[in-house]
C-alpha cells in the first residue's frame, strides 16, 4: 500500500491530486489545460470522449463549477477528469498535450517496500536506481527487478552523490528501515538539488517535521494502512472518497 501512494505521488506530472478507484480501473485527477490542446475554445457537449470518461468540474478565472454540457473550455484552466485507466491518456491530451518527461527516481533501501516501489514504477518514462547496502542482496535483486538499475553503495556518501549525479535526480527517496537514515538522506538530496525528496517513515511523530528540512512528502505505513483497513471495514451503502474542485465537488462510492 506504502509502494503504491508513494507512485501515485511520482506518476502525477503536475502535483494536482490523482484518486484511484474500483481497484486501480478508474482514475480522477486534475487536468491544467494547456495552450494548443484540442479542447480549448469548444463547450464539453462539441468535445467527444469515451463512454467510461467524464468532466466532473472546471476551474477557471471565475471560479470552479461543476462541468455542463455548456462549460466552455479555456487555456489554463483546471478540469478534473475521471475515467478508465485504459483510456485515461488518450483523454488526457485532448486538454493537456505536454509529454511526460522521463523522470530520473533514485531509491535507497533495500526493503520489500523498496522492492514493490520499483515494480510499481516499472515504465519507459522512469529511469530508476535501487542503492543497496549488502551484496548478497544487491545479487538478489538484480535477479528480481528489471529495468532497474541496482547499485552497492550509499547515496548520500559525497563520493557516490557526485559519481551519480544524485543533486540533477527528479525524485529521491529514502524507504530504508531506519527514519533517521530516510530522513537525513533526503533532506540532503533536497538540499543539494534534487528535485523532489520523498521519505517513508515508521513513527508518526517525524511527520510534522518534514516541511522544516525541505522534504517534499512524507509516508507512514502504519497511517496508510489504516486508511486501507477503515476503507475495507466501512460496510455502509454511501461512502465519501475524495473531494475536488475547492470542496464544490466530492467523489462517493455507493454499493
Amino acid at each position: 500500500s506504502t509502494s503504491l501512494a508513494i507512485a501515485r505521488t511520482i506518476r502525477n506530472p503536475w502535483s494536482i491530486a490523482l484518486e484511484e478507484f474500483s481497484r486501480g480501473q478508474l482514475l480522477m485527477q486534475g487536468i491544467p489545460v494547456t495552450a494548443n490542446a484540442p479542447a480549448i475554445g469548444k463547450k464539453l457537449s462539441e468535445i467527444v470522449l469515451p463512454p467510461s470518461a467524464r468532466v466532473a468540474t472546471v476551474e477557471g478565472a471565475s471560479g470552479a463549477c461543476i462541468a455542463g454540457a455548456d462549460t466552455a473550455i479555456h487555456e489554463g484552466d483546471l478540469v478534473t477528469l475521471i475515467g478508465e485507466t485504459k483510456t485515461f491518456d488518450a483523454v488526457r491530451k485532448l486538454f493537456n498535450k505536454e509529454k511526460e518527461k522521463r523522470q530520473n527516481v533514485v531509491i535507497l533501501g533495500e526493503t520489500s517496500t523498496a522492492v514493490w516501489l520499483c515494480r510499481a514504477l516499472k515504465s519507459r518514462i522512469f529511469s530508476v536506481r535501487l542503492f543497496v547496502q549488502h551484496h548478497s542482496r544487491a545479487e538478489e535483486l538484480a535477479e528480481k527487478l528489471d529495468r532497474v538499475t541496482i547499485l552497492e553503495a550509499d547515496p548520500t556518501d559525497s563520493a557516490t552523490f557526485a559519481d551519480e549525479h544524485i543533486d540533477k535526480v527528479d525524485v529521491f527517496i529514502g524507504v530504508t528501515e531506519d527514519d533517521e537514515q530516510n530522513i537525513l538522506a533526503c533532506a540532503q538530496a533536497k538540499a543539494l538539488g534534487a528535485a523532489t525528496a520523498i521519505a517513508v517513515v515508521q513513527r508518526t511523530k517525524y511527520l510534522r517535521l518534514f516541511a522544516h528540512v525541505g522534504i517534499d512528502h512524507a509516508f507512514s505505513p502504519r497511517a496508510v494502512a489504516v486508511k486501507v483497513i477503515l476503507n475495507l471495514i466501512d460496510f455502509g451503502p454511501i461512502r465519501s472518497v475524495a473531494t475536488f474542485a475547492d470542496d464544490i465537488a466530492e467523489a462517493y462510492e455507493i454499493r
